[in-house]
Protein backbone atom coordinates (compact mmCIF):
# COMPACT_ATOMS: atom_id res chain seq x y z
CA UNK A 1 0.00 0.00 0.00
CA UNK A 2 1.34 3.28 -0.67
CA UNK A 3 0.33 6.97 0.64
CA UNK A 4 0.16 10.08 -0.59
CA UNK A 5 2.52 11.33 2.30
CA UNK A 6 5.77 9.68 0.44
CA UNK A 7 5.05 10.98 -2.80
CA UNK A 8 4.71 14.54 -2.07
CA UNK A 9 7.74 15.37 -3.91
CA UNK A 10 6.95 14.32 -7.36
CA UNK A 11 3.48 15.45 -6.73
CA UNK A 12 4.16 19.04 -5.99
CA UNK A 13 6.90 19.12 -9.60
CA UNK A 14 3.73 17.91 -11.67
CA UNK A 15 1.10 19.85 -10.87
CA UNK A 16 2.45 22.48 -12.53
CA UNK A 17 3.12 20.38 -16.09
CA UNK A 18 -0.17 18.89 -16.83
CA UNK A 19 -3.32 21.04 -18.96
CA UNK A 20 -6.77 20.28 -19.23
CA UNK A 21 -9.44 19.87 -22.17
CA UNK A 22 -12.48 18.21 -22.44
CA UNK A 23 -13.41 15.69 -25.04
CA UNK A 24 -16.23 12.67 -26.02
CA UNK A 25 -16.10 9.33 -26.11
CA UNK A 26 -19.33 6.82 -26.79
CA UNK A 27 -21.06 10.28 -26.76
CA UNK A 28 -20.70 10.96 -23.52
CA UNK A 29 -18.24 14.44 -22.32
CA UNK A 30 -14.67 13.99 -20.37
CA UNK A 31 -11.98 15.66 -19.55
CA UNK A 32 -8.35 15.17 -20.23
CA UNK A 33 -5.09 16.22 -19.02
CA UNK A 34 -1.85 16.29 -21.27
CA UNK A 35 0.97 16.89 -20.39
CA UNK A 36 3.09 17.43 -23.47
CA UNK A 37 0.78 20.51 -24.48
CA UNK A 38 3.24 22.69 -22.63
CA UNK A 39 6.41 20.67 -24.25
CA UNK A 40 6.87 18.71 -20.52
CA UNK A 41 6.87 15.02 -20.24
CA UNK A 42 5.93 13.16 -16.90
CA UNK A 43 7.42 9.74 -17.55
CA UNK A 44 6.29 6.96 -15.34
CA UNK A 45 9.63 4.88 -14.86
CA UNK A 46 8.23 2.71 -12.07
CA UNK A 47 5.31 2.54 -9.65
CA UNK A 48 6.56 5.32 -7.35
CA UNK A 49 5.95 7.75 -10.41
CA UNK A 50 2.87 6.03 -11.38
CA UNK A 51 1.23 6.87 -7.62
CA UNK A 52 2.79 10.38 -7.57
CA UNK A 53 0.49 11.22 -11.06
CA UNK A 54 -2.40 8.84 -9.50
CA UNK A 55 -2.73 11.25 -6.31
CA UNK A 56 -2.19 14.11 -8.07
CA UNK A 57 -5.33 13.25 -10.35
CA UNK A 58 -7.27 13.80 -7.16
CA UNK A 59 -6.83 17.31 -7.09
CA UNK A 60 -8.50 17.60 -10.90
CA UNK A 61 -11.76 15.90 -8.93
CA UNK A 62 -11.41 12.95 -10.20
CA UNK A 63 -14.79 11.13 -9.35
CA UNK A 64 -14.70 7.84 -10.62
CA UNK A 65 -11.46 7.14 -12.00
CA UNK A 66 -9.06 7.85 -14.93
CA UNK A 67 -7.32 6.23 -17.97
CA UNK A 68 -3.37 7.00 -18.04
CA UNK A 69 -2.24 7.12 -21.91
CA UNK A 70 1.68 6.50 -22.44
CA UNK A 71 4.03 6.20 -25.83
CA UNK A 72 6.88 3.73 -25.87
CA UNK A 73 9.21 5.37 -23.14
CA UNK A 74 6.58 5.70 -20.53
CA UNK A 75 5.83 9.64 -21.09
CA UNK A 76 2.40 10.15 -20.27
CA UNK A 77 0.63 11.36 -23.23
CA UNK A 78 -3.09 11.93 -21.99
CA UNK A 79 -4.71 11.03 -19.19
CA UNK A 80 -8.45 10.81 -19.63
CA UNK A 81 -10.52 11.89 -16.21
CA UNK A 82 -13.74 10.50 -15.79
CA UNK A 83 -14.33 8.66 -19.02
CA UNK A 84 -16.52 5.80 -19.82
CA UNK A 85 -14.72 2.37 -18.62
CA UNK A 86 -14.10 1.12 -22.00
CA UNK A 87 -10.37 1.01 -22.79
CA UNK A 88 -10.63 0.25 -26.17
CA UNK A 89 -12.17 3.24 -26.74
CA UNK A 90 -10.04 5.35 -24.72
CA UNK A 91 -7.11 3.56 -27.20
CA UNK A 92 -8.91 4.44 -29.97
CA UNK A 93 -9.85 8.12 -28.95
CA UNK A 94 -5.97 8.76 -28.30
CA UNK A 95 -4.41 7.45 -31.37
CA UNK A 96 -7.40 9.48 -33.34
CA UNK A 97 -8.53 12.42 -31.44
CA UNK A 98 -7.58 15.72 -32.22
CA UNK A 99 -4.86 15.41 -29.90
CA UNK A 100 -3.68 12.06 -31.21
CA UNK A 101 -0.89 10.67 -29.03
CA UNK A 102 1.36 7.19 -29.40
CA UNK A 103 -0.52 5.04 -27.22
CA UNK A 104 1.59 2.10 -26.61
CA UNK A 105 1.01 1.96 -22.63
CA UNK A 106 -2.51 2.04 -20.63
CA UNK A 107 -2.66 2.20 -16.98
CA UNK A 108 -6.27 2.56 -15.35
CA UNK A 109 -6.88 4.36 -11.68
CA UNK A 110 -9.95 3.50 -9.83
CA UNK A 111 -11.31 5.72 -7.64
CA UNK A 112 -12.47 3.82 -4.45
CA UNK A 113 -13.69 5.64 -0.79
CA UNK A 114 -11.92 2.93 0.82
CA UNK A 115 -8.49 1.37 0.07
CA UNK A 116 -7.46 -1.31 2.20
CA UNK A 117 -4.61 -3.18 3.50
CA UNK A 118 -5.52 -6.44 2.32
CA UNK A 119 -5.13 -8.71 -0.97
CA UNK A 120 -7.10 -7.06 -3.52
CA UNK A 121 -10.89 -8.33 -4.04
CA UNK A 122 -11.84 -10.53 -6.29
CA UNK A 123 -13.47 -7.54 -8.65
CA UNK A 124 -10.26 -6.22 -8.97
CA UNK A 125 -8.28 -9.38 -9.81
CA UNK A 126 -11.12 -9.57 -12.65
CA UNK A 127 -11.19 -5.96 -13.83
CA UNK A 128 -6.99 -6.20 -13.76
CA UNK A 129 -6.73 -9.24 -15.86
CA UNK A 130 -9.82 -8.24 -18.37
CA UNK A 131 -8.03 -5.26 -18.88
CA UNK A 132 -4.93 -6.80 -20.18
CA UNK A 133 -6.98 -8.56 -22.31
CA UNK A 134 -8.04 -5.82 -24.13
CA UNK A 135 -4.84 -3.72 -24.47
CA UNK A 136 -2.97 -6.54 -25.63
CA UNK A 137 -5.66 -6.99 -28.50
CA UNK A 138 -5.11 -3.42 -29.39
CA UNK A 139 -1.54 -4.05 -29.40
CA UNK A 140 -0.87 -1.90 -25.81
CA UNK A 141 1.25 -2.89 -23.31
CA UNK A 142 -0.87 -3.02 -19.94
CA UNK A 143 0.74 -1.49 -17.12
CA UNK A 144 -1.78 -1.76 -14.31
CA UNK A 145 -4.49 -1.44 -12.41
CA UNK A 146 -4.38 1.30 -9.21
CA UNK A 147 -6.87 1.26 -6.79
CA UNK A 148 -6.65 4.53 -5.01
CA UNK A 149 -8.21 7.95 -2.92
CA UNK A 150 -7.08 10.82 -2.08
CA UNK A 151 -4.68 9.77 0.66
CA UNK A 152 -3.97 5.60 -0.53
CA UNK A 153 -2.82 3.66 -3.39
CA UNK A 154 -3.06 -0.52 -3.70
CA UNK A 155 -1.44 -1.43 -7.33
CA UNK A 156 -3.09 -4.86 -8.59
CA UNK A 157 -0.68 -6.04 -10.98
CA UNK A 158 2.21 -4.98 -8.19
CA UNK A 159 0.20 -7.53 -5.90
CA UNK A 160 -0.91 -10.20 -8.15
CA UNK A 161 1.04 -10.39 -11.06
CA UNK A 162 4.43 -12.11 -11.13
CA UNK A 163 4.77 -10.29 -14.84
CA UNK A 164 3.95 -6.72 -13.82
CA UNK A 165 5.74 -4.42 -15.56
CA UNK A 166 7.06 -3.05 -11.85
CA UNK A 167 8.67 -6.11 -11.18
CA UNK A 168 10.91 -5.59 -14.11
CA UNK A 169 14.09 -3.74 -12.51
CA UNK A 170 12.94 -5.78 -8.59
CA UNK A 171 15.18 -8.90 -9.89
CA UNK A 172 18.61 -6.83 -9.90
Amino acid sequence: MTTRQHHHHHYARSRRRLRGGSATLEELSFRYLSPLADGCTIVLADLADAAGLAFELFDFEVQDGAIILLDEERRVTSVLLDPPPDIAAAIHWGRESDVAVDVAHLIVVVRRDRVVEAPPSDEDVVLYWAAQVVCVAHGVQWMDLLVANPHQLQSIGFVCDPESVWHEHVAD
